[in-house]
């Protein structure tokens, strides 16, 4: 398969140098940086980002503007298709959003991802049928306590 800078990729890369010359802060070209990085830069020619990437290359170029605080973000599953190290790398960013005034809404089903959340809005107790019911709502430390959630059941060495 063929592979080729995406073209998102260098606008992305051209963003962050003008923003840099409109005298953006150390601060925010690192989390610009850390976001970039991710970014999968080499995709295979044609549009074949998932859903994931589209929304990491979001996140990037949010991240590189002049943040006031009082944004809500809604992620669905952002860590698809992540290495490990990038998933601690992605909580790093959404700590930043959050300590920057805004509100992160995640979609997500990595533990990882799920120990950092301050609340927790578990639905099922299963999928399909047998799910779609309101398991579990509230701060993260509760869920553990919930004997029908499977979320609370594998958290539980986590947290």
């Amino acid at each position: 398969m063929e592979s080729v800078i995406h073209p998102s990729a260098s606008m992305a890369r051209g963003h962050a140098q003008e923003q840099v010359t409109r005298g953006i802060g150390l601060a925010a070209l690192a989390m610009l940086i850390v976001a970039l990085a991710l970014v999968f830069l080499v995709a295979p020619t044609g549009d074949a980002r998932s859903g994931g990437e589209a929304q990491r290359i979001k996140l990037a170029a949010e991240l590189s503007r002049n943040s006031i605080g009082n944004t809500l973000y809604i992620l669905d599953e952002p860590t698809t298709g992540l290495h490990l190290y990038d998933v601690e790398k992605l909580i790093k960013v959404l700590y930043q959003l959050v300590e920057r005034g805004n509100t992160v809404v995640i979609i997500e089903h990595n533990l990882e991802v799920l120990k950092h959340c301050q609340y927790i809005i578990d639905l099922g107790p299963d999928g399909g049928e047998k799910g779609g019911e309101l398991v579990y709502q509230g701060e993260i430390d509760g869920i553990v306590k919930e004997k029908r959630s499977w979320t609370g059941k594998y958290l539980k060495g986590l947290i």
